[in-house]
Parts: structure tokens; C-alpha cells; sequence
């Protein structure tokens, strides 16, 4: 799926998914995603984010293993990598839980008018593809670019989620709604929904 900048996909492999992942474990990020996880350090998350359409076969050989899915066969949630439509660099990822959705952008690409389309995207895929009918967002208060970026893709205040009757203090829940929610099974790509993950055939 393709909006604005940014494409929307399956991970294909390993690779896809920790080069995806390697843009949630910034301060930056860590600050509003809030999972007190340690991750890679810098060198090992840039080595990933020079990993491009050009360079990918190479960069696989110098990643054991990469070509497995030992990472995404284990999810019990829906991850969707996103990458950038000019050079195919990872710029983040999207992850559904049920009805609802946590989003990032690696470091290089915050600050480019990129987030509402990142969450236009995962709207659209919850819409078009899961046949959500609604989509929550659960951002903290002060974390302003989310919120203008929610907002600016369709994103309403909520006075709750499904999962909470409430929003913890100092978070706000956004929706995004829709009466024509579907599945998806068009000419060229088919999404299946299988135990453990959402893969693109």
C-alpha cells in the first residue's frame, strides 16, 4: 500500500522486521513509545537504516540468518514495515493490536510531514484490508507531533477504547472510523490472515 512518501507492506523476512524495529529504540522514540526496552545501539540501528532496494541481497549475506522469520512467526500481533517509495530505506512500522494501532518513523524520516500519512495508511489497511470498523490510537498528552499527525489522517477524541473503559492519566485515545469496512482480495494482492501474522501473497 502506498500513501504519500511512504510504502505500507508485509515483512518479508527477518531483516524486514529488525530493520523496522531498529526506529523504535531511539531516545527520541523510546520517550513517547514508553516501553523502558533496551534495544540496539546506535551502530547496529544505522547499519540497518543504510539497508535499501539497491543493497539489500548484499546486506543479507552480512546478517546471519536474515533470510529466516524466526522473529515474525513468533508475533501475536499484525507487523507491517514501512519504507520509503524513492529508495526503499526503512522509515518504521505499523503494529495492530485488535483494534488498535502503534506506529513509528525511524529517526531520518521525523520531521518531514511524513506521520499523518503513516497513520493515514494504517487506517486504511484496519478499513480495506481487516475489515475494522474503528481504530484506536492512544497517545500521551504531550507528545504533540502524534496528535497533529493522528488528527491531520482522520483521527477523532474518543472517550475510550474497547480494551479500556478509559484512557490511562496523561494519554488521550483517537479514533478513526468508517461504515465500509472490508477484507481485501484484489487483482494482484491477496492479504491473508493466518494465526500469527499478516502476510502479502
Amino acid at each position: 500500500m502506498t500513501v504519500g512518501g511512504l510504502i505500507v507492506r508485509s515483512p518479508v523476512d527477518d531483516l524486514d522486521f529488525l530493520g523496522s524495529m531498529a526506529g523504535a529504540y531511539d531516545d527520541g522514540a523510546q520517550r513517547w513509545l514508553a516501553w523502558n526496552q533496551e534495544g540496539p545501539v546506535a551502530e547496529t540501528r544505522d547499519w540497518f537504516f543504510n539497508v535499501d532496494d539497491a543493497n539489500r541481497e548484499h546486506m543479507h549475506q552480512h546478517l546471519d540468518n536474515s533470510a529466516e522469520r524466526h522473529y515474525l512467526d513468533g508475533l501475536e500481533y499484525r507487523h507491517l514495515i514501512v519504507v520509503d517509495r524513492e529508495h526503499g530505506r526503512y522509515a518504521g512500522a505499523v503494529q495492530l493490536f485488535e483494534d488498535q494501532v502503534n506506529a513509528w518513523l525511524a529517526p531520518h524520516f521525523r520531521s518531514r510531514n511524513l506521520g499523518a500519512d503513516l497513520f493515514a495508511a494504517a487506517a486504511k489497511m484496519a478499513h480495506q484490508h481487516l475489515g475494522l470498523k474503528e481504530l484506536y490510537a492512544v497517545v500521551a498528552e504531550q507528545n504533540l507531533p502524534a496528535l497533529s499527525a493522528l488528527r491531520l489522517a482522520g483521527f477523532q477524541d474518543a472517550p475510550a477504547t474497547t480494551e479500556t473503559e478509559q484512557p490511562e492519566p496523561g494519554t488521550l485515545a483517537l479514533r478513526h472510523r468508517t461504515r465500509f469496512a472490508r477484507t481485501c482480495v484484489t487483482g494482484h494482492s491477496t492479504f491473508r490472515l493466518l494465526p500469527d501474522d499478516l502476510e502479502l501473497s
